[in-house]
């Protein structure tokens, strides 16, 4: 599964957020996601503060377990995501159901 991450710091907790970032080791961060099975696609940072990532994992629990010690200076937007032709499949799904439904 793939998942849309979207960090934005907790109103006052800017500063403390990108200090936690400048001091993090994004070797043993990359490895820790790596072990737990969760393997990073794309990830930006907004200047400003906050960004995103979109990750592939088996469930929600390892982006959960992984962003939740976060949580304490960011907010977490966490959505499953999916490329345009399985959209599709499942926008044409959802059209037939509501068909039979008429």
């Amino acid at each position: 599964m793939k998942f849309f991450v979207k960090f934005t710091p907790i109103v006052g907790k800017n500063i403390d957020a990108i200090t936690r970032f400048a001091n993090w080791d994004l070797e043993s961060g990359d490895a820790m996601m790596e072990s737990m099975g969760i393997k990073v696609l794309a990830q930006y940072f907004m200047t400003e503060g906050g960004g995103f990532m979109v990750a592939e994992a088996e469930s929600s629990s390892a982006i959960t377990a992984f962003t939740t010690p976060w949580t304490d200076l960011m907010e977490m937007e966490i959505s499953t995501v999916v490329d345009r032709e399985e959209a599709q499949a499942t926008a044409k799904q959802v059209v037939s159901i509501v068909s039979q439904m008429a």
